[in-house]
């Protein structure tokens, strides 16, 4: 043994709620050639994006995009969803770290990046969220995706 054991109910938890948040169903993950596709999407995927959404965000922002005061923004009727795609998505692939402030609350969590999702997958996940839980913002498409990714890429010299 390693030495390090973790025993009851709240080890149980954090086990559950770390691989939820961290793994995804192989068939979410798409390999490098599917990274910079540019599908259009013409009206968000609600199904896809819900799935997505439980898979990847929900144990954190909550089932109904409400957050958990104090620790985990919400993800709904906030500029931070419904404001400049660019940032959601920039969130999304590099994560979220340092103090912040949603709807008036200040919030220094950490949230983890999601580089390994294809751009599709981005496009569906966050067009769900901002079609979804009150917001009403247009839907994201995978040329978006792409083009955010490009451009949060390290310049070469």
């Amino acid at each position: 043994m390693n030495g390090m054991r973790y025993r009851g109910a709240g080890a149980t938890c954090i086990y559950v709620l770390a691989l939820l948040a961290c793994g995804s169903p192989e068939a979410d993950r798409q390999g490098p050639a599917a990274t910079h596709d540019a599908v259009v999407i013409a009206a968000p995927d609600t199904t896809a994006g819900a799935r997505l959404y439980q898979a990847h965000c929900a144990a954190c922002h909550m089932a109904k995009g409400g957050g958990v005061p104090g620790l985990n923004p919400p993800l709904r009727q906030t500029d931070w969803v419904t404001g400049a795609p660019e940032q959601l998505i920039r969130i999304v692939l590099e994560g979220q770290s340092g103090p912040i402030e949603v709807n008036g609350q200040a919030y220094d969590s950490q949230m983890p990046g999601f580089p390994h999702l294809g751009d599709t997958v981005v496009a569906q996940l966050l067009s769900y969220v901002r079609t979804s839980f009150g917001n009403s913002a247009s839907p994201i498409e995978g040329k978006m995706v792409s083009d955010a990714r490009v451009n949060l890429a390290p310049k070469e010299d």
